[in-house]
């Protein structure tokens, strides 16, 4: 750890927000915490109880003895490598701040994909095996998944979390209890049992291969690469190279990679990458394709195709279609019967936030892509739309190219920029079409719903920010959270 008295020394008097948020970044970023400078941001938010474009407005202030000393600690843990979200005691989860502690793990963004297969199934008891914080089993209380909630686990100090979190929702139908599954039996029977457990023990992990231990998956997959996380890298050759290594491992797995992106197909021509597999949405000379609802498969068979049918909507973007290209491919090396493939992308309907369907009616289609927060993932939302009303905004990644817009000038009915970025969005984009350049999300909103009431034809409305949320938001999840809520309230007026 880099000398932390050293850092307490160089703050000058008078002790301003501002010099905090800069030497405090730069602290912990040479302490190796890559994302220091966003997560001092989000720190004097969560104290200050602002969003990041207040905070900028209230930077000259200057800050009293304890509150320095409260962020002095709280820089001291995190360079310690405790995580952020049991420092500041909350953790995101399905659009609510959780309770954590070191007592927990902290929520990941990946198991909301619990909830949303369960989102479709309500059900009388539930209960959450190895609960922790209990995200999953309040989650599923507040969504109306099921009636009655039981959460347990085999630790007091993580009940006692769990219990923390239930009055804090008021949550009035569940249930604590102590209870290890290993040696014990429940006390009923429930019609829907989840867990979301750790995966490997402390014990284990100094057993572990090599490959595992050190991220060397027996399957890896490129998608795409867009000029993301260059905050983390050098520049966006660097960054490049970091998710070629994924595919370049000596050991002898296969490697999935999409021939659509320009750079993930210069990675396939590297004659060094070997078990490779391209696939593609609509180029038939990969090994593995999309075509007009088929899948094309020319590599574990000599030449067939799988009707892909009865996918949701939701599913229905390029993007999702290259993600089940992926799981198919995955399935067939996995040697796992085709039939369970086929019924689990029926089934799924995609997670929050991520090209859902929030609205659809006979003037009106609402797609909400705060998950976009780059162009590429942005502009594979505009695929195969029209009578686009497109909302875009936030602070615009490092080397982000927003001209990119222009190519769907034709589709694109009007557009509104807002946010810290918005100037720059505009410079790039040109002034085609632009509705409005506004500071905020509401703003937006606001006018959106002028401009659709002059509109005679079904419109479709596209969230999709190509953009980082933490001008105004903390994630993407409470960005999209909070665009849902602005839309709701417009719809019932």
């Amino acid at each position: 750890m880099r000398d932390f008295d050293e850092f307490k020394h160089s703050i000058t008097q008078p002790i301003r927000i501002k010099d905090l948020i800069t030497q405090g970044s730069d602290f912990l970023i040479k302490n190796n915490i890559l994302n220091g400078r966003n997560e001092v941001n989000w720190y004097f938010q969560h104290v200050l109880e602002c969003d990041l474009g207040k905070l900028f407005h209230v930077s000259n202030t200057i800050i009293d003895d304890c509150s320095y000393a409260k962020f002095l600690t709280f820089l001291k843990k995190r360079s310690k490598k405790i995580p952020y979200q049991q420092i500041i005691g909350k953790a995101p989860f399905y659009g609510r701040d959780f309770f954590v502690n070191s007592d927990v793990l902290i929520p990941r963004p990946e198991s909301e994909l619990i909830i949303s297969i369960l989102k479709n199934k309500k059900c009388n008891k539930l209960l959450d095996i190895g609960t922790g914080s209990g995200c999953l089993a309040i989650t599923a209380a507040l969504e109306e998944i099921a009636d009655r909630v039981d959460l347990v686990d085999r630790s007091k100090k993580a009940l006692k979390v769990a219990k923390n979190n239930i009055d804090n929702f008021k949550v009035i139908n569940a249930n604590v209890y102590k209870l290890n599954i290993l040696t014990e039996t429940p006390p009923e029977q429930y019609d829907i049992v989840i867990s979301n457990p750790p995966y490997i023990s402390k014990d284990e992990y100094n057993n572990l291969d090599y490959e595992v231990k050190n991220f060397e998956p027996k399957i890896s997959i490129l998608l795409n690469l867009s000029k993301d996380h260059l905050d983390r890298h050098k520049n966006f050759k660097d960054y490049i190279n970091a998710k070629k290594n994924i595919v370049n491992s000596k050991n002898k797995n296969i490697n999935l990679i999409s021939i659509d992106d320009k750079y993930c197909k210069k990675i396939f021509n590297d004659k060094k990458i070997k078990n490779k597999i391209s696939f593609s949405l609509n180029n038939n000379s990969a090994d593995i394709y999309y075509n007009n609802g088929f899948i094309v498969d020319k590599y574990f068979y000599k030449y067939k195709n799988f009707k892909l049918a009865n996918i949701s909507s939701d599913l229905s973007n390029n993007y999702n279609i290259q993600n089940i290209l992926a799981a198919y491919i995955v399935s067939k090396y996995l040697k796992i019967p085709i039939k369970y493939f086929e019924e689990s992308v029926k089934k799924y309907k995609g997670l929050p936030y991520r090209s859902s369907i929030i609205f659809n009616s006979r003037s009106k289609i609402i797609i909400n892509n705060s998950k976009a927060t780059n162009v590429s993932s942005a502009l594979l939302t505009l695929d195969n739309k029209k009578n686009i009303f497109l909302i875009l905004g936030g602070i615009a990644k490092k080397e982000d190219e927003f001209y990119n817009f222009n190519k769907y000038k034709d589709n694109i009915i009007k557009l509104y920029i807002y946010g810290k970025s918005r100037n720059l969005i505009k410079r790039q984009i040109g002034l085609h079409k632009i509705s409005k350049v506004l500071t905020s999300l509401d703003y937006v909103v606001n006018n959106l719903w002028k401009d659709l009431s002059k509109f005679d034809c079904k419109a479709t409305i596209i969230f999709a920010p190509a953009c980082a949320s933490f001008d105004q938001f903390e994630n993407f999840e409470k960005r999209g959270n909070y665009f849902n809520k602005l839309i709701i309230n417009k719809i019932k007026k």
